[in-house]
Order: C-alpha cells, then sequence, then structure tokens
C-alpha cells in the first residue's frame, strides 16, 4: 500500500477556544442550561472550521435548533430516570435506585451512536458529506466491556477505554470511498489528561480550555485515511 504524508493539522489557539467557551458558559447559566445545544453547535463549528485537509478546512452544518430536540428528549429521559433513583432513595429500595443507574448506563451507547450519525451528517469538507456506520450492538458492547474495566481498574484504565471507543467510532466513517482509522494511544491519552488535570488545578481551572485544545489537536494528528491502495498518515506522527 502506498504510504503519503497528508497536511491534516488543527490550528485553533486557545485563547480563542477560552472565549467561546466563556461565553457559552454565561449564556447556558442565564437560560438554566438550555442554551447547550448553541453552546455545542458553536464549539463544534469553531473546532471543525479551524482543521483542516491538505489545507481545506472542514465545516459543521449542524445548527442548535436541530440539537436542540435532541437536548429535549436527552432531557426526559433523564428525568425518568432520576425519578427513579430518587424514589428508590426515598423508600430505601437499593434495587430501584440500581435499576435506575443500570437505565442510565443503557442509554449511553445509543446517546453516543447517535450523535455521531447527526454529527457526520452535518460535517463536509469541500462539499462532500461524511457518514457514520457503526452498528449501535457493537458498540454497546464495546462500551460497557470498557466500563466494567475502568471500574475495576478504579478509573485507570478510562483512557484506554476512551481510545478503544475512539478507534471503533473512526474506523466507521467514511467520506467518499475513502475511509478512517485512528492511531491514538491509551497512555499518552493518560498523560496529557493527567498533565491536564493538574495543570488546570494549579492554575484554578484556566489551563483546562488548553488542554481541550490539547486533546482535540491530539485527535487531528493521529487520524490516517485509506483510499484503494492509497493511505494517508500525519506528518506530525
Amino acid at each position: 500500500m502506498e504510504t503519503t504524508n497528508y497536511q491534516l493539522s488543527f490550528f485553533g489557539k486557545g485563547g480563542d477556544f477560552f472565549k467561546i467557551k466563556i461565553v457559552n458558559i454565561i449564556f447556558s447559566i442565564c437560560t438554566l442550561g438550555l442554551y447547550y445545544p448553541w453552546a455545542k453547535a458553536k464549539t463544534l463549528s469553531y473546532l471543525y472550521s479551524h482543521t483542516s485537509f491538505e489545507d481545506q478546512p472542514f465545516a459543521f452544518t449542524g445548527t442548535g435548533k436541530e440539537m436542540f430536540k435532541g437536548f429535549i428528549k436527552a432531557l426526559l429521559f433523564l428525568a425518568i430516570i432520576f425519578s427513579v433513583i430518587f424514589v428508590g432513595v426515598l423508600q430505601h429500595r437499593p434495587l430501584i435506585v440500581l435499576a435506575g443507574y443500570i437505565l442510565l448506563l443503557l442509554i449511553l451507547p445509543i446517546a453516543i451512536h447517535g450523535a455521531y450519525k447527526y454529527r457526520m451528517a452535518k460535517t463536509t469538507w469541500r462539499g462532500i458529506r461524511f457518514g457514520y456506520l457503526g452498528d449501535r450492538a457493537e458498540l454497546a458492547k464495546l462500551f460497557f466491556t470498557g466500563i466494567f474495566l475502568t471500574i475495576i481498574t478504579l478509573g485507570i484504565y478510562g483512557a484506554w477505554f476512551q481510545i478503544k471507543l475512539r478507534k471503533y467510532v473512526i474506523s466507521h466513517i467514511k467520506i467518499g470511498n475513502a475511509s478512517f482509522n485512528y492511531k491514538g494511544e491509551g497512555a499518552e491519552y493518560f498523560f496529557i489528561n493527567l498533565g491536564g488535570y493538574l495543570l488546570s488545578i494549579v492554575t484554578l481551572g484556566i489551563y483546562f480550555f488548553w488542554w481541550r485544545k490539547n486533546l482535540f489537536e491530539y485527535y487531528v494528528n493521529n487520524l490516517e485515511i485509506t483510499q484503494g491502495d492509497k493511505k494517508w498518515i500525519s506528518n506530525r506522527l
């Protein structure tokens, strides 16, 4: 297979991302959280528009109004689930509480699957639309295995779990006849998060936005693209 370097890069700045997130936080607080879909749309729009492949930026065409519908559905599901948990706590019935938490876990892979289908359908490059072809059952199996291993390792496996989840999702993203692969490693991701967490504490949370920028940059720089007998890898790998 012929391998060549591509220019896939993220050129956003922590300071700019900081401004967007601060405005989003203020608006979300003032609207009691209802602004969240618009905040998410603005965040994705910034991240995608500052990520380029061969000097051509991506575009996210989703809107807060579209995402608001899914957001309301999610709120209703969460309200029902936490009502079940609350009733279980009041009546001192641990099985009801446990059932509530299990139900919460069950909807998470469904939410992830749906979110990627929407996000990829709203992502374009040079006018070409992406698509996500993952299987919900496979994703759920991977998700619950990762949750179990994360719990028994007291959270340490979390970084490896996130990388495996991302590898699955990325490998099922298509654009035209090209497919993707993700080369990130759990250990690298773990130390990026550890450093970001510690620096965020030291800076009283200010470094958090640069931490998020670094994570997205790591994500972008570890993508591979395959088309037929050709493979493109980041020149930063």
